[in-house]
């Protein structure tokens, strides 16, 4: 796995958990649970959402002084909203593979997505695709 992969995939962790620490704890523990001779990014993306949304919190996250300005923003939306999006948008997750990390389903996913859109979006502007936003984050994961 190279640098770039495990970079995006802790940027996804630390937007689903709301925590630097609890993101390094998920990749941690995706790292732990895939077979190395089978380990791909998009295995590591899939267990590493998996293990980051179990060890969530509801609270409202701190700032993350890495982050750009667009992912502050969506570091800063409802817990819901915020991993929807994240998922769904930011990593394009197939919406069956989000339902079944979030244990809700196919229509919910597009819905909290697409209100976490609305809330993003500036009047007049529309978000920026996220490879604009940062580059790593660029590859589709085909569902499972």
């Amino acid at each position: 796995m190279d640098a770039a992969v495990v970079s995006r995939t802790f940027v996804l962790a630390v937007l689903l958990t709301g925590s630097v620490r609890r993101a390094e704890e998920a990749l941690l523990e995706a790292i732990q649970s895939v077979p190395c001779p089978a380990r791909n990014a998009d295995q590591m993306l899939v267990a590493t959402a998996a293990a980051a949304i179990e060890m969530a919190i509801e609270a409202a996250p701190s700032p993350i002084p890495f982050l750009p300005h667009e992912l502050q923003r969506v570091l800063r939306l409802p817990a819901a909203l915020r991993r929807c999006f994240a998922l769904r948008r930011l990593a394009a997750l197939p919406a069956p593979v989000c339902a079944g990390l979030l244990h809700i389903d196919l229509a919910t996913v597009d819905r909290l997505a697409s209100e976490a859109m609305e809330l993003l979006a500036e009047p007049g502007q529309t978000p920026q695709p996220l490879n604009q936003l940062h580059p790593q984050f660029t590859r589709r994961v085909p569902c499972f």
